[in-house]
């Protein structure tokens, strides 16, 4: 057996809605715990696959086993009614992260080795109106910013090119999954006394790095 995680995972939210306004403000705190993937989990912790590692040369043993990881997700909302016209959302929501997931691809297969980075965070902020149906339209539009920083050492995975940043203990980096700005708009018409409908929708995203390899800096 390769080893063993436990936590307490306690959930809890509240909402508080102000009926005269129509407001509704609400709260979360969730603590999530993630079993590493099953797939070739022992070879990924494996000290001898370890001494391939290419931060074997920065960090002495090429990482650690790989662990469960465990986020810790705090949320504030609100939600606001503006007369029949629409709803308005606003998100604000924080993660901090232990042994943050991130599945090594083998030379772009589809054979994946679980490997973690040894914290981080993803924190942001979500607006979306919703417009109701008016004569069989309705609408939607969605923003969100947000921003994820990882922290080495990577720990587990199967490293075998030198392709990839050396990644050692304080390492601050962003990973190359990280999309800093996205934009999603829709449109829905529902045809009168006919079970048809139509919908448009666009989503737009920008990325806060071109780079497949991830912007570090050490502190």
């Amino acid at each position: 057996m390769l080893g063993s995680d436990h936590q307490w995972s306690p959930r809890i939210g509240a909402v508080y809605y102000i009926p005269r306004s129509q407001t509704a403000i609400r709260a979360s705190f969730n603590r999530l715990f993630m079993l590493p993937q099953v797939e070739n989990v022992l070879l990924s912790s494996s000290a001898q696959a370890r001494r391939l590692s290419p931060f074997v040369a920065s960090i002495g043993s090429g990482g650690a086993p790989v662990h469960a990881e465990r986020v810790s997700a705090y949320e504030i909302g609100i939600s606001q009614a503006v007369r029949t016209a629409f709803r308005l959302d606003l998100n604000l929501w924080n993660r901090n992260v232990q042994n943050f997931d991130d599945p090594n691809v083998l030379f772009s297969t589809a054979i994946v080795f679980p490997n973690s980075v040894a914290s981080g965070f993803a924190r942001g902020l979500e607006v979306r109106i919703d417009v109701p149906s008016h004569h069989g339209w309705s609408a939607y539009l969605s923003y969100s910013n947000s921003r994820i920083q990882e922290t080495g050492p990577i720990n587990g995975g199967l490293f075998l090119t030198d392709e990839v940043i050396d990644i050692g203990s304080g390492t601050h980096f962003v990973p190359d999954h990280d999309q800093r700005n996205v934009g999603d708009l829709g449109i829905t018409y529902m045809f009168p006394r006919r079970p048809l409908w139509t919908t448009f929708s666009r989503d737009m995203k920008v990325v806060c790095q071109l780079s497949s390899i991830p912007t570090s800096w050490t502190r």
